[in-house]
């Protein structure tokens, strides 16, 4: 983007609590913000913050700079604190896109007790966290993609998925060929789904298969 701020929200409410399950009852204030700018040397920084009266405040910050044609590279610090604690959050990711395909990798790692609105408690929160992914653009209305994701958790939990998706846009319809393998698991499972768009917002048909294998 251009040199300056030209970007900015800001929102201010209350929580809706436990909305459509158990009352409709409002909580604590809330605000949230965040500001985009341009700044010299071809930087994007974006800076934002949120605080939930008497529950949680952070802030981070995002700086991005496109390096020509190989991409967009990122850096991404935050911080929360919260009655009991402080915590931090850090991310780095790449991303690519041409013609033919398109890349993604991001890396993310935080300290146990960093916490988001609305994820107080977490038993077992996450270590780290990387994800990588290829797109290919097989026509100009079919595309293929395969990702990665691997994370671990301060207790050591690892969790690793391999997921495979196909679109294929037919006139006003959209068929989106969705699998994933979850290696390591107790059992190690795959999943195939098959869904159907007439359009962006409508769901006309969709169909899954869950198979574990021992």
């Amino acid at each position: 983007m251009g040199r300056g701020c030209g970007k900015f929200s800001l929102g201010v409410g209350k929580v809706r609590e436990d909305f459509a399950l158990v009352s409709n009852a409002y909580g604590p204030w809330f605000v949230n913000t965040t500001v985009t700018c341009g700044v010299p040397l071809g930087f994007t920084i974006e800076g934002h913050g949120s605080y939930v009266n008497g529950e949680i405040g952070s802030a981070g910050l995002d700086v991005a700079r496109r390096l020509g044609p190989l991409g967009t590279a990122s850096v991404a610090l935050a911080s929360s604190h919260t009655a009991e604690n402080s915590g931090w959050l850090t991310r780095v990711a790449f991303e690519h896109s041409n013609r033919t395909f398109d890349f993604i990798v991001h890396r993310r790692m935080q300290s146990r007790t960093f916490r988001q609105v609305g994820e107080l408690a977490v038993p077992d929160p996450i270590e780290q966290q990387t994800l990588a992914s290829v797109g290919v653009k097989l026509s100009r209305n079919s595309n293929l993609a395969v990702a990665y994701a691997t994370q671990t958790t301060f207790d050591r939990e690892q969790a690793n998925v391999l997921a495979l998706n196909q679109s294929m846009q037919l006139g006003i319809r959209t068929i989106i060929t969705h699998g994933e393998r979850i290696p390591g698991s107790q059992p190690e499972a795959s999943v195939t789904q098959l869904h159907l768009w007439f359009n962006a917002n409508t769901l006309a048909c969709s169909r899954s298969k869950v198979v574990c294998v021992a």
